[in-house]
């Protein structure tokens, strides 16, 4: 039960903020360019930092800590947002918070997992995440419009609910699992040489890349053809519902279609989204 309380606030939480961050850039007059570099930072971040912090969780054995501290780190250092409108300071306070957020959802995930005697319940786990999410998207639509202060609440809520998340995650005790220490020249050599795994990664970057244009832009061009925030937060509460099947049954899915057949739904799922956003022109 304690996993379920944790996941639902922490990802409401992501939900009432993340989603519209790139609204709020918006508002406060950068460009279309200058978006997508502050919504570059946060994946960059994690690429480079996520195994350090990896490995610093291995080395001292404080999983829980370096959990609570970067997440309470990083939440501190996002509500600095709405202080100022100034783009550098704008990249420098994305890319510390950045940096510290970017253990936490791995290290959750991963003190989730260990905790499951079977490792394939995970999805009905996040389950909980993906409503969560949903929720706190949905409940903080209407109250967003075109001017930067009004996304000032948002911040708000993301810190309130942080602080709802935070004795939940004093009481999370996280099993310790023993790791062999990681080879990254090795894993790297064996990847290359094995085509397979080629092709894999290669998908999972471009469905990262298709990802980043959707977060990053998906809402502004919603927003552009006359979407308000009540629709915005329904059709992220709408993404979310449709994204718990997916969770529920993800067991059965793998099992059926393989790994590579799943990515290639996916893949399949993003292009039809990202043509549908090129040719809407109505927000429903």
């Amino acid at each position: 039960p304690i996993i379920k309380l944790l996941l639902f606030p922490y990802y409401s939480s992501l939900g009432a903020l993340f989603p519209y961050l790139p609204m709020f850039y918006r508002a406060l007059g950068y460009s279309g360019k200058r978006v997508g570099q502050l919504g570059a930072i946060t994946p960059a971040a994690a690429f480079v930092t996520s195994a350090l912090w990896g490995a610093l969780a291995d080395k001292t054995g404080n999983l829980k800590g370096i959990l609570l501290g970067t997440f309470v780190c990083a939440t501190f250092v996002r509500l600095l947002q709405p202080m100022t409108s100034h783009f550098a300071a704008q990249v420098s306070i994305v890319a510390l918070s950045a940096v510290l957020n970017a253990p936490v959802r791995p290290l959750l995930d991963s003190s989730v997992i260990a905790c499951l005697d079977d490792k394939r319940e995970y999805g009905k786990q996040r389950l909980f995440g993906q409503v969560g999410f949903g929720v706190g998207s949905y409940l903080m639509g209407p109250y967003l419009k075109k001017s930067a202060t009004s996304f000032h609440m948002a911040f708000h809520v993301h810190g309130l609910i942080s602080l709802l998340v935070l004795p939940v995650m004093l009481r999370f005790r996280p099993t310790k699992t023993k790791r062999e220490k990681p080879r990254f020249r090795e894993g790297i050599r064996v990847v290359l040489h094995n085509p397979q795994a080629v092709l894999f990664f290669s998908m999972v970057f471009i469905i990262g890349l298709s990802s980043g244009v959707i977060e990053n832009f998906a809402y502004i061009r919603i927003q552009q053809v006359g979407g308000s925030g009540s629709q915005l937060g329904m059709l992220r509460a709408a993404s979310s519902v449709a994204g718990m099947p997916m969770f529920w049954f993800s067991a059965q899915l793998i099992r059926a279609l393989g790994v590579m057949g799943v990515l290639m739904c996916t893949l399949m799922s993003y292009i039809i989204r990202l043509l549908i956003y090129s040719q809407m022109t109505h927000p429903l």
